[in-house]
């Protein structure tokens, strides 16, 4: 669909989309509420890696967007999973989730490359490119004027600082900028541009089974001996003495003895996935020092009888095509790389990560990190437990224990999130409302309001409904015609005007009912939202100070603290988000009348005042 303003005037159904995950309609709100406030200032969203990053940027420009939107990548593989999730004859995202209900509306994608035509830039409604074709001799900055785009979403936007980047933001000035990445951090210290408007965590995604569950295993052998080339022989200790960690750590990289330990683990590992789910082609990631580092691993893994693919920067685009499409068709066991398994790559059978380097760099251990975290969908697999249960592996001395540090905090908060769905309040305990004096009660319990938007059209249901109604009714059509005599080129030409107008009717139908009932799902999510952060910082309280959160110890020490509809059988956990609930709705309004602005003011209150001062209470009372 071309037109200028098409992400502001397309019919497309977001807020309420069971469809969409959690944090892409979090991200979503958040971005809206940015762009609509701070149009010229930079923004930043953190999704991690298998939690739908490429799906939130097709979606991030509908309501924001007053032209054409760029999109701009590292490399060609994320610009590849760009094309993937959004083109028509793949994914087709938005037809898929329902966010667009007639193909027609698709918004007109173009690849950028050098023989792309200027009417095609023109009549394009998202461009997408890497950046390498950014400012090269017929790059885009050289083809299109400096309003061409009035929106630019930066794919990894750890990349953003580097100059390449910054000249076409510098071209494109007045353009609202969105970096999207799911590394929010860089080896070299330069921050990632962008005010922060979202982040999800991983321990989240985790909990909520977006992505694999994610665990490590380390080698540990009893005795290295390093030979030293004038002769000397030196021990682990006296290494770590006379030679500096660097050496040590790049020494048992490049041991074979020390990878074929790596190497057989990593099978014995495989082969027990392959006993309990025969069924699902799990495959190991090994991550190498450089191309000759690889070839041995390569022949190590071979040797040991299983087949494995080595894949490198330096080999031709058309070797590396070909050889992805023999890991997608399953042809191999391990795949062998060198950097090659990086930013936009998405296996999701990659379920070991063995790896035979040092790393220095956080950025780069997570990316090949989350190389190995994309789930296997439920209908695959046998139990999500071993299945989606992704194993990083490698060896104690290559130095890597202090960045899984970062990855085992995420692991062990996974259970903050169990304790906040173990949180049991009555949705009427959560803040005062007005209607509290007049509810009726039944032996003491107070019965649960129903929401005023629980009664909301399931649009996924009628979608399915219509399209069907609407093919039943083109083939009845169909056969009417054909007993009448028409010829078949008639026919078709007939039936496709009348479908048209049928899905066009039926698009403008759901849009007028969506946009009525628009603001209550909003308001939906928002109370969502802001339930499960209240929710967190009490479970965050409550084991900062080791209070039991099903005991009943707060509730006499906060008694005149609380609203008097507070039970006094209120469990801890209940008690803190009672409390919580209530000064927010003194400070802001009722979670039923929030807007975007006043879930986000409402959380930097939480995180900037109410925390500190519920951690001064409980101070003085335990």
């Amino acid at each position: 669909m071309v037109g200028i303003m098409y992400f502001k005037e397309t019919p497309c159904f977001i807020e309420g989309n069971v469809k969409l995950r959690k944090p892409q309609l979090e991200a979503y709100l958040k971005i809206q509420s940015h762009f609509l406030s701070s149009p010229q200032e930079e923004a930043l969203v953190v999704l991690p890696t298998g939690t739908g990053k490429s799906g939130l940027i097709a979606i991030a420009p509908f309501g924001v967007c007053e032209g054409r939107v760029l999109i701009i990548t590292p490399g060609h593989v994320t610009k590849k999973s760009i094309a993937k999730t959004m083109e028509a004859l793949d994914e087709n995202f938005w037809i898929n989730t329902n966010v667009l209900f007639d193909i027609q509306d698709n918004p007109v994608l173009v690849s950028f490359e050098n023989e792309i035509l200027d009417s095609e830039l023109s009549s394009a409604n998202i461009v997408y490119t890497n950046v390498q074709r950014i400012n090269s001799t017929n790059g885009l900055l050289n083809r299109v004027q400096r309003d061409h785009f009035d929106m630019i979403i930066i794919d990894e936007a750890h990349h953003a600082p580097a100059e390449s980047w910054q000249t076409a933001l510098n071209y494109f000035s007045n353009a609202k900028v969105l970096h999207v990445t799911g590394t929010p951090y860089r080896g070299d210290g330069v921050a990632v541009p962008g005010k922060k408007i979202h982040e999800t965590k991983l321990s989240e995604v985790m909990e909520s089974r977006y992505v694999k569950w994610l665990r490590n295993k380390t080698i540990e052998t009893k005795e290295i001996t390093f030979y030293l080339e004038d002769g000397s022989i030196l021990s682990l200790n006296e290494a770590k003495e006379l030679k500096d960690e660097a050496w040590v750590q790049k020494s048992v990289a490049m041991s074979d003895a020390c990878s074929l330990e790596i190497v057989k683990k990593s099978i014995d590992e495989l082969d027990q996935l392959k006993r309990i789910s025969p069924q699902v082609p799990h495959k190991i990631m090994a991550s190498a020092c450089s191309i000759k580092h690889a070839e041995k691993l390569e022949e190590l893994y071979n040797s040991e009888g299983v087949s494995a693919v080595l894949i490198h920067s330096k080999m031709s685009r058309e070797e590396q095509d070909i050889k992805f499409q023999q890991i997608e068709h399953h042809k191999y066991n391990v795949v062998v790389n060198v950097d090659m398994m990086g930013e936009g790559y998405d296996h999701r059978y990659l379920t070991i990560a063995a790896l035979f380097r040092p790393y220095k760099s956080l950025n780069r251990f997570a990316q090949v990190i989350g190389r190995v975290l994309r789930a296997i969908p439920d209908n695959e697999i046998t139990r999500y437990e071993v299945d989606n249960n992704a194993l990083v592996i490698y060896h104690d001395e290559l130095g890597l224990d202090e960045l899984w540090e970062f990855f085992k905090k995420e692991v062990d908060d996974i259970s903050r999130y169990k304790k906040v769905r173990e949180i049991e309040i009555g949705d009427n305990e959560y803040e005062k409302r007005e209607t509290i004096y007049g509810q009726a009660v039944i032996r003491g319990e107070s019965i649960e309001q129903i929401d005023s938007y629980s009664g909301l059209i399931d649009f996924h249901n009628e979608f399915e409904i219509a399209r069907n109604l609407i093919l039943e009714e083109t083939e009845a059509k169909r056969q009417e015609l054909k007993s009448i005599g028409l010829d078949d080129e008639l026919i078709e030409e007939t039936l496709e005007k009348m479908f048209r107008k049928k899905i066009r009717d039926k698009t403008d139908e759901f849009n007028h009912i969506y946009n009525e009932k628009r603001p209550l799902e909003r308001r939906k999510m928002i109370r969502k939202i802001l339930t499960e952060r209240i929710q967190l910082v009490a479970v965050d309280l409550l084991e900062q100070f080791n209070i039991e959160p099903k005991e009943n110890t707060l509730y006499s020490k906060l008694k005149r603290l609380l609203p008097k509809f507070t039970k006094p059988t209120t469990n801890n956990d209940g008690v803190l988000v009672i409390f919580i609930n209530t000064k927010i709705k003194i400070k802001f309004a009722g979670r039923d009348v929030m807007e975007i602005e006043d879930l986000i003011r409402a959380q930097e209150y939480l995180d900037d005042n109410l925390k500190p001062e519920l951690e001064r209470i409980l101070h003085g009372i335990c």
